[in-house]
Parts: structure tokens; C-alpha cells; sequence
């Protein structure tokens, strides 16, 4: 993926997000998932370590953005 093509970052953050298992919904694993925010689409990322490297993010999945409004009323609509 090429992310210049999305135009420019506006934020980026660590969301906790509830993974559920189906045969047992009590029981619930959170993890943390890193957020891009760019002008045409958000990237949902794994947080990721390596002990030489230090982190990374590895890509899970994306959502395009079709209409935003900045700054003061601000909203997004993901298609």
C-alpha cells in the first residue's frame, strides 16, 4: 500500500479494541491497536515488538474515508 497516495496523516493513536471468542462470549481479549488517520483512509494496525527492532505495526485492515469536515464541525463518513 502506498500511503503518500492517501494524501497527508491528520492522527494517528492506540484504540483498545474487544476481540470475542463465540463459543465462550464472557470470556473477552483486549488489545491494543494502532489508528492512522489520513485525508482518503484509516489503517488499523497491530502494535508489534521485536527485541532488535524495536516496534512496528503490521496492517490489518483499512476503511476509505468519503466526506470529512474540518475543523470545528468535525465528522467523517467511511464507505
Amino acid at each position: 500500500m502506498r500511503l503518500p497516495v492517501h494524501g497527508t496523516i491528520i492522527l494517528q493513536d492506540t484504540l483498545p479494541v474487544a476481540e470475542f471468542n463465540i463459543t465462550k462470549p464472557s470470556k473477552r481479549k483486549y488489545r491494543e491497536k494502532r489508528i492512522f488517520l489520513f485525508e482518503q483512509i484509516v489503517i488499523v494496525s497491530d502494535i508489534c515488538e521485536r527485541a532488535m527492532t524495536g516496534l512496528y505495526y503490521k496492517y490489518r485492515s483499512s476503511i476509505k474515508v468519503k466526506t470529512k469536515i474540518l475543523p470545528d464541525n468535525t465528522y467523517w463518513v467511511f464507505v
